[in-house]
């Protein structure tokens, strides 16, 4: 039967308590939350307003320095007084680019082309055709600025600012002055604008000079930013300085902006902005503390709400418990002192309903009901003394006799199971000697396989140690052979070196038997003018020609023979070289077998280590093996005779047990006379 759900006001006073504490909390967050925001939001439109002035003020500031410095070169006597003379006015320059560390160089044209600048310029550097001299010619008297442009030497951006004059002599002269940013870019890496935000310097013409943002999400300098919606606005607003709301975005995102003063100052923009989510974070710490708070304020109503909901229920459950036993006929007094509870709210609610003269209305209750109590005991202890007396002594009577049969019923079970055991013991201990004895035997099997592999790894180990002998005899031949095959080589190259000898002395024959030609023939011709005295001379001349030209022709020959030669012993030479780098590398090889031959025998040395470590276990296991053996028979023994003694007295023990079985059936006929006799008085019970 499934038993109804009783209601309860505990539901009514949580929703009650929850109301009261988290609808004011609610109202707190959500102005928080706004109040917040708003704080946070002109947190970063004064960051971004700071950081934008801060970015015009160092470009101001560089800008006014500069013109200082452009101003007080003009003025140098050097300069100004006519005379020119490049080296003093190139130590002028360098001394005035030293005083501001941003000036990238100094340049001093004049009208004929000439120049002194402080940095190296190109072979076909033209200044009279340079951007910043032709705008300072037009505006004679007054510093121009160009817009910023990208250096072809530096790659970074530079501006130029520029100034003509006449000396005393009426000749046109223009100093300028090239500046970086760098100033500006360190100014801007100190800069913080909320969590997400940036300050860009960009010129009017939508080059990027300078950008730093948080996490480096500042533009790249030199990126062009003609076509975003930021410079877009920018270049459209008609303010020189301002805010401004890119549309179908939020106004965390909105964008101050500074063109500077018209002027120089306009050829360069600053402005700054943050990420849509820059207070994010912020917004969810927010929240999230909130969120703590409304935890901990729900924390604490509902453990005001448990702890009231709990005393009221301790309250009732005490007073409800008594009530209904005391409809049973059981009349139990409400105790002044109650055993400590664990929860705190019933320890509450036991305090309230203790029972005393002068309490609370609960108080008063419960010592109303524990004075009902006491009368109605008075009475009933009378008629339950008697009855209270034959039943407690039939029920001693009774527990004693089945403890007592209970008792002997296990010591027989417990003496059959130790036969049992006893009969199993001896059988398992005669199973276990039988196979001891097997394992003896497998054991002397693993003796004698221990003893052939032990032989065995000597044996190896042996043969490899001459296989080691062998590899270290046929390295030392190979390496004496080498050496040999090496002086070979050199052999071979020095008889190249003599063939190479013999070519050149081969030429010197020809040339002598070409001379001789010449001389014979000249001798001919002069036998020939010397008419008859002249003949015999002219034969000799003959004869001479002839050894020439067969000398000529035999040197022809042997150059041949030499030309084969000199391929043959060419090719020789390549081929020992050859034979020398394979010998070298055969040498590596003989190496690295030599290398793992050794590694082969100091595992083989290790394998045997470790089989005869495994004989000297063996040889212990059996020692032990025999004792084990003998005290295996010794119990089998000793168990079958325990065996025989615990079956008989299992015998005994079960004539006892019948005995009581008789003897608890007539305590219990004597309890049943005794308990309906108590039945009639324990309808009605007393605690006091």
């Amino acid at each position: 039967m499934v038993r109804k759900r009783q209601k309860t006001i505990g539901n009514y006073i949580i929703w009650i308590l929850l109301a009261v504490g988290l609808i004011p909390l609610i109202v707190m967050v959500l102005a928080t939350y706004d109040t917040t925001s708003d704080l946070l939001m002109a947190r970063n439109d004064s960051a971004k307003l700071s950081a934008v002035n801060v970015v015009q003020t160092e470009r101001s500031k560089l800008q006014k320095q500069s013109e200082h410095v452009l101003k007080k070169v003009a003025g140098y006597p050097e300069i100004s007084g006519g005379k020119y003379d490049e080296k003093i006015i190139k130590t002028q320059l360098d001394r005035a680019k030293d005083a501001c560390q941003y000036i990238q160089s100094i340049v001093v044209g004049y009208s004929d082309n000439k120049y002194v600048s402080t940095q190296l310029e190109p072979a076909d550097y033209k200044v009279t055709s340079r951007p910043w001299y032709t705008k300072a010619v037009a505006n004679e008297g007054q510093i121009c600025w160009t817009s910023p442009y990208k250096s072809a030497s530096m790659g970074k951006y530079l501006v130029t600012a520029s100034y003509a004059m006449r000396s005393r002599q009426g000749k046109l002269i223009v100093v300028s002055v090239n500046l970086t940013y760098e100033s500006v870019e360190k100014t801007l890496k100190q800069l913080k604008i909320g969590n997400t935000g940036r300050v860009t310097l960009v010129s009017k013409t939508g080059i990027v000079l300078a950008s730093k943002g948080a996490g480096n999400s500042g533009y790249k300098e030199g990126k062009d930013i003609t076509s975003s919606a930021i410079f877009k606005a920018i270049k459209n607003a008609n303010a020189r300085k301002g805010t401004i709301h890119l549309k179908g975005t939020s106004e965390v995102t909105d964008v101050y902006y500074d063109k500077g003063a018209v002027g120089s100052g306009s050829n360069s923009w600053a402005f700054s902005s943050v990420r849509r989510n820059d207070l994010s974070n912020e917004r969810m710490t927010m929240i999230k503390h909130a969120m703590i708070v409304a935890v901990v304020v729900v924390i604490l109503i509902l453990f005001v709400t448990v702890l009231t909901v709990e005393g009221l229920k301790a309250m009732a459950n005490i007073l409800m418990e008594h009530l209904e036993q005391a409809g049973k006929g059981h009349f139990k007094k409400i105790p002044e002192k109650f055993e400590k509870a664990s929860s705190l709210g019933v320890r509450y609610g036991q305090r309230i309903v203790a029972p005393k003269k002068d309490g609370n209305e609960f108080s008063r209750i419960a010592n109303g009901f524990n004075e009902m109590v006491e009368q109605i005991g008075g009475l009933l202890e009378i008629v339950k003394s008697q009855s209270d007396n034959v039943a407690e002594k039939s029920d001693s009577l009774l527990e004693l006799s089945k403890q007592t049969g209970k008792a002997t019923e296990e010591v027989a079970q417990t003496i059959t199971g130790i036969a049992e055991v006893t009969s199993s013991q001896a059988q398992e201990t005669h199973e276990s000697v039988t196979k001891l004895e097997e394992l003896s035997k497998v054991i002397d099997e693993l003796n004698e396989s221990v003893q052939t592999m032990n032989a065995e790894s000597d044996e190896s180990a042996k043969i490899n140690q001459d296989n080691m002998n062998t590899m270290d005899n046929v390295n030392s031949n190979w390496v004496a052979e080498l050496d040999d095959m090496k002086a070979l080589s050199q052999s071979v190259q020095n008889m190249n070196a003599d063939i190479q000898d013999i070519t050149k002395i081969i030429n010197v024959i020809n040339e002598i038997s070409r001379q001789t030609n010449l001389l014979a023939l000249n001798a001919s011709i002069e036998a020939a003018s010397a008419g008859e005295a002249g003949k015999g001379f002219s034969v000799v001349a003959a004869e001479i020609r002839k050894l020439a030209e067969q000398s000529a022709a035999s040197t022809k020959e042997i150059e041949d023979i030499i030309d084969n030669i000199k391929n043959q012993s060419t090719e020789m030479v390549d081929k020992t070289n050859s034979s020398v780098e394979g010998g070298q590398k055969q040498s590596k090889l003989i190496q690295e077998a030599i290398k793992s031959t050794m590694e082969v025998f100091k595992r083989n040395q290790e394998m045997a280590q470790k089989v005869a470590g495994v004989a000297e276990a063996s040889e212990k296991i059996e020692e032990v093996q025999g004792k084990v053996l003998e005290g295996l028979e010794s119990i089998s023994a000793s168990t079958q005779e325990n065996a025989a003694g615990t079956e008989e007295v299992s015998a005994n023990s079960e004539e006892v047990l019948a005995t009581m079985d008789e003897f608890t059936q007539h305590v219990s006929d004597l309890r049943d006379i005794s308990g309906q006799l108590k039945k009639e008085t324990d309808n009605l019970t007393i605690e006091r």
